[in-house]
């Protein structure tokens, strides 16, 4: 893509804002990237005042309702969300494809699908420049190296951030 899109490599290795904008392919794959391997695992909220809950009862197959009282800390599971059934089919199968049309996958990340960096009022607010940056980097790493993995990593850690349970060794083969 990015060789169709910007032409050959450049000496100087210096792109532009508008140029990334016409890098679907490339902004999908950062997308998918972050939604099976988020940076953060779960998020932790305090309840302050008795909530109500409304959930379905798998059982009883019917509505239930439930308080979460004041006091609680709620851990929520970002990692389980983007991974749900519902929500991505192929859910454990890396698939940039699904952020891009016609598939239509690719308008979750408006809502829920895709939290790897928060929703609402908790959202990081320097998430447009870090999906630049990583763009950027790829971009850049993609045109410049051919990259090879010694060894998957088959083990993940995870914490409130998620890392391999091992170092990987990744050696670089400049183009």
């Amino acid at each position: 893509e990015a060789e169709s899109v910007l032409g050959p490599q450049r000496e100087n290795g210096m792109y532009f804002y508008e140029e990334l904008g016409r890098l679907p392919y490339l902004h999908a794959c950062v997308k998918e990237v972050l939604r099976i391997y988020q940076p953060i695992v779960y998020v932790y909220r305090a309840v302050h005042t008795d909530m109500p809950l409304r959930w379905y009862d798998n059982d009883k197959r019917e509505w239930a309702n439930s308080i979460i009282p004041a006091g609680w800390k709620i851990a929520a599971s970002l990692r389980e969300t983007t991974r749900l059934n519902g929500n991505f089919k192929n859910r454990n199968e890396v698939e940039p494809e699904r952020f891009l049309p016609p598939r239509s996958e690719h308008e979750l990340d408006r809502g829920f699908g895709n939290l790897s960096f928060s929703q609402g009022r908790r959202q990081c607010p320097g998430q447009d420049v870090a999906n630049l940056e990583l763009q950027l980097a790829l971009l850049m790493c993609a045109r410049n190296y051919e990259i090879h993995l010694k060894e998957a990593a088959k083990q993940f850690v995870h914490r409130p951030f998620i890392f391999p349970a091992k170092e990987l060794e990744i050696a670089l083969e400049k183009l």
